[in-house]
């Protein structure tokens, strides 16, 4: 499972990692959990006291390419209305599902049990998905890679229109209005 992006609260990466912590300890599956990016230093030294152990490493800042080549899911548990986080995209794009917020755009972009699963950001909707997700296996997975994939092209260069600007002749400083 992996994380990347800024350690913020209001990005719930400690409710992923407390709903992986819950995991572990029903389970006995030691799950490793890659934590990429960085944050407030005093925040970022809480998460790192409470929650980094042998299978759960704070990485800092790696590059997307890295990072997605470590993790078979990506986890975008955040606490508030993203009204579109670019990390679905990237997700997609790689090939990696997604346990994502249905807080803000994620819930546009995921297709639920497709290339990926929604939840309301709380540990207790999280370690169910981490276990489903734990057990996602062959076909299965594989499935949901390629489905990822194929999403990820309503997103690429060529999908999106871009519309010209046409800037006025005459600014609106330079109209004389006495």
């Amino acid at each position: 499972f992996g994380f990347i992006g800024r350690l913020h609260r209001t990005k719930g990466v400690d409710v992923f990692l407390e709903a992986l912590q819950e995991y572990r300890h029903q389970t006995g599956n030691k799950a490793s959990a890659l934590i990429a990016g960085s944050g407030e230093s005093s925040y970022v030294q809480y998460l790192k006291n409470k929650y980094e152990d042998e299978n759960t490493v704070f990485a800092g800042y790696i590059s997307p390419e890295l990072f997605f080549t470590q993790i078979r899911f990506l986890v975008v548990p955040s606490v508030y209305y993203e009204p579109f986080g670019r990390v679905f995209i990237e997700g997609l794009a790689y090939g990696v599902p997604t346990l994502g917020s249905c807080r803000g755009g994620g819930a546009e972009i995921l297709r639920q049990g497709q290339t990926g699963w929604l939840f309301e950001p709380e540990v207790s909707n999280l370690v169910p998905l981490l276990r489903e997700a734990a057990a996602c296996e062959g076909d299965t997975y594989n499935r949901m890679r390629e489905s990822a994939l194929s999403d990820s092209l309503a997103y690429s260069n060529d999908a999106v229109p871009y519309t010209q600007l046409t800037l006025p002749t005459k600014r609106r400083w330079d109209i004389d209005v006495c």
